[in-house]
């Protein structure tokens, strides 16, 4: 597997709020703190469930198995227990035995549900099953901001997929790459500025590497890119934002990542006229592109444009069920507009 250069993995960041040198797992979720200045008496449940927490901590997952089993021996109905051993069969990639489990612990004890919710989500999620998203709405009656947080990783999920991984399920990382080692190592100086926040030096650098005289047009439009992303993330200078990715995109039109961004800062900027253009691209060249039918709708939904909006979100339904119920409520609300417009 090639690696990524620090550039590609700070525009990923940039670009999906992913960092590929960290990668975002979904699936492990921290054991509960307890006061550590007390240590739990030797055979109570609180000790078995410590002692499962630190053995599934150093991936000890046989261990881990034995304690929280040995837990439920003595306490059938500890949704705590319940809880280790699911996050261990989720470490050993048994998702269905994890489900069980983690179910039973909600059963037991509903207030533990915001703790165990995010992983159930993703495993559910790693399994196509709807239940994900069913479990992501009723966490948002619960917790709005920690359920929109997961839609986001929810939606870049069925936009990029998730992998397994030997840490648990993560968003697998849409990697761009750079075309030559010689580009990579040309752009180390640039990428260390962009690392230590230092955004107009780092685009000054990239930008003149990108006219260099052994840059071609593929690498110009991968360094367009993340200036065109910092000038968007960081500095909030839009227009330059604008430029820096149109060009990006006029140099390689194939690069779908480069669209997204231009797309993305077109509908912050609320220029909605401007994205739908580039949406329209884009499904032009695939109309089955999970995300410009989920985005075309969305910007339809937010210019008032109910009929599109209906059309689009209703492709989505066929091509992946589970993203359209990230929406299925405003598909609901355009529809009921849809059908009140009077006819021409």
């Amino acid at each position: 597997m090639k690696k990524c250069s620090l550039t590609t993995a700070l525009f990923v960041f940039l670009m999906t709020g992913i960092n590929p040198l960290r990668a975002q797992n979904m699936t492990q979720a921290q054991p509960e703190q307890k006061d550590s200045a007390v240590a739990p008496a030797a055979g109570t449940l609180d000790y078995f469930i410590s002692q499962g927490d630190n053995y599934l901590k150093q991936k000890d997952t046989t261990n881990a198995l034995a304690v929280y089993k040995k837990a439920l021996d003595l306490h059938p109905n500890s949704a705590a227990a319940h809880h280790g051993l699911g996050r261990t069969y989720a470490h050993l990639r048994q998702y269905d035995q994890a489900i069980s489990e983690m179910e039973t612990a909600i059963k037991l004890d509903p207030q533990i549900y915001k703790k165990i919710a995010p992983s159930l989500i993703f495993i559910y999620l790693f399994k196509n099953d709807i239940r994900s998203a069913e479990h992501l709405k009723t966490l948002s009656l619960i917790d709005p901001t920690l359920s929109a947080n997961l839609a986001k990783g929810f939606f870049n999920a069925r936009i990029y997929g998730l992998k397994e991984t030997d840490g648990g399920l993560e968003v697998f990382v849409p990697l761009v790459e750079t075309s030559s080692e010689k580009l990579t190592e040309a752009l180390k100086d640039a990428d260390s500025l962009l690392e230590q926040k230092q955004y107009q030096p780092a685009i000054d650098a990239y930008k003149k590497i990108s006219v260099g005289p052994d840059i071609n047009r593929k690498e110009k439009s991968f360094i367009l890119m993340i200036v065109g992303t910092i000038y968007f993330q960081h500095l909030n200078d839009i227009e330059s934002a604008i430029i820096n990715l149109n060009q990006s995109v006029a140099l390689n039109p194939d690069e779908k990542y480069a669209r997204i961004c231009l797309i993305d800062v077109y509908r912050t900027n609320q220029d909605y006229p401007a994205a739908l253009a580039e949406l329209d691209k884009m499904l032009a060249k695939d109309p089955q592109d999970k995300y410009a039918l989920y985005f075309k709708g969305a910007v339809s939904f937010k210019a008032g444009g109910w009929k599109e909006a209906v059309k689009n979100w209703g492709n989505l339904k066929r091509v992946d069920p589970l993203l359209f119920a990230l929406v299925q409520d405003m598909y609901l609300q355009a529809l009921r507009h849809s059908r009140s417009q009077p006819k021409l």
